[in-house]
C-alpha cells in the first residue's frame, strides 16, 4: 500500500542501434501532489466563486484591442528577401545605430 497514486504499464521497445532487438521497459506515472489543484481547475473554481484576479477586465481587453487593431489595420507590407540572408536592405534602417551594426559570426 502506498498513499501516492501510481499507474504503470509494461511495454517493449526497440533497443538503440541498427539491429532490431527489443527490450522491456516500464512506463510509470506517479501523482506526487494529489491534493494540489491544477491550473485549469483553479481557473474554473475562481470563475465559479467570482474571484476575478486571474481574469482581464473588459475595459482592459478593449484597450488592448484598440492598440493592436490600429497596428493590424495599418500594417506595412512584407518585403521579400533571399533565403539565408539577414533580410531586406530596408531592415537596416530599422536598426540604425551611431556605432554601426556588427554582423555576428556564424
Amino acid at each position: 500500500l502506498n498513499p501516492q497514486l501510481q499507474i504503470a504499464i509494461g511495454a517493449r521497445t526497440k533497443r538503440r542501434g541498427a539491429r532490431f532487438q527489443g527490450q522491456d521497459v516500464e512506463l510509470a506515472f506517479t501523482d506526487e501532489h494529489p491534493d494540489e489543484i491544477g491550473p485549469y481547475e483553479r481557473l474554473i473554481c475562481d470563475a465559479m466563486e467570482g474571484e476575478n484576479l486571474l481574469f482581464a477586465r473588459w475595459d482592459g481587453v478593449e484597450e488592448a484591442w484598440r492598440i493592436v487593431d490600429a497596428v493590424l489595420q495599418d500594417r506595412p507590407r512584407a518585403l521579400p528577401y533571399k533565403p539565408h540572408t539577414w533580410g531586406p536592405a530596408q531592415a537596416e534602417a530599422l536598426i540604425h545605430d551611431p556605432d554601426g551594426w556588427q554582423d555576428p559570426v556564424l
